[in-house]
């Protein structure tokens, strides 16, 4: 079989032509490039070849607590439902209704309902337990006890800010009662035992207000929900008294007196939809889906 000789030369020229041509595409290129930057019109993503339907969101808040009453004692054994009513559950109807073209659904669980109104008509869990224990006559138990239950909330409350600066407690520099949280969260974190009466008793009342809604008291959803006195607690700081800390109790009540209400006023005015579940669902399926035994859902289960 004959092979062809393509002679050396034109191998050569062949090459040549092709890095010229490569060589007059990249620069063509770099050129449009640095034009459509010389013109400021940036390049721009690539555009969809279809529009986009809006999303049909569905929001719903599930308003769930479990029954911590002891039912032979009477008492509350954890606080969680008064320390959250009067501010989170407090909040969400009334920012909602700030919102007229806002539409939600809220779920109430019957057994957070009954709580919220046993509260109302004087109900007592461990924390008021402890807030009216006498400091003058407190023993060094009680005294541990009180200082470490009532750091128990939200770091937020005593933060001013990050480490990059963003606000984390807006109303931090305006009501002296914030500081002065923080100081005493770190001394208590340091030696629960280090605080005399005077930093105790500050301690105790601060931690109750820190539970009541800032925007509510300040009138911001409603100025006739102004609330003179607790603005001027939390301005306050230090110096508080046993009758500071029952004020504040009783304002907590008086306002989870309205809480159920403020939901049927974002249903009235068609911007909510208010649904329920079994008495005991808000803890069963928790127990049923977490390292608690099992036995403990069934024992809600059956009751």
């Amino acid at each position: 079989m004959w092979e062809s000789e393509v002679p050396a030369a034109d191998d050569e020229s062949t090459r040549r032509a092709f890095a010229f041509l490569l060589a007059v595409l990249v620069i063509a290129s770099l050129l449009l490039g640095s034009l459509g930057s010389v013109s400021g019109i940036p390049a721009g993503p690539p555009q969809p070849t279809q529009i986009i339907p809006p999303l049909n969101l569905a929001i719903l808040w599930h308003m769930h607590q479990p029954l911590y009453k002891n039912t032979l004692t009477g008492l509350y054994e954890m606080p969680w439902v008064r320390d959250h009513t009067s501010e989170e559950y407090l909040d969400h109807p009334k920012i909602l209704m700030q919102y007229p073209s806002v539409n939600v659904t809220f779920n109430l669980v019957p057994s957070l309902i009954l709580q919220i109104e046993d509260y109302a008509t004087g109900a007592i869990d461990n924390h008021i337990q402890l807030a009216r224990i006498d400091l003058a006559t407190a023993t060094q138990d009680q005294r541990r006890m009180m200082a470490q239950e009532f750091i128990r909330l939200a770091p937020w409350h005593y933060t001013r800010n990050t480490t990059d600066g963003r606000i984390v407690n807006p109303w931090y520099d305006t009501y002296a009662a914030f500081p002065r949280l923080n100081y005493l969260v770190s001394k208590v974190s340091l030696d629960p035992l280090s605080l005399n009466n005077t930093e105790l008793q500050d301690l105790e009342t601060i931690f109750f207000l820190h539970q009541i809604s800032v925007p509510y008291v300040e009138g911001r959803y409603d100025p006739a929900e102004t609330n003179n006195t607790i603005l001027a607690l939390l301005g306050k700081g230090t110096g508080y008294t046993q009758a500071d800390t029952e004020t504040v109790i009783a304002t907590e009540r008086a306002i989870m007196a309205r809480v159920v209400d403020f939901y049927k006023g974002a249903q009235d005015r068609g911007q909510a939809e208010v649904i329920t579940t079994p008495f005991y669902h808000p803890i069963a399926p928790l127990l049923l889906d977490s390292v608690v035994p099992s036995e403990d859902a069934t024992h809600n289960i059956t009751k």
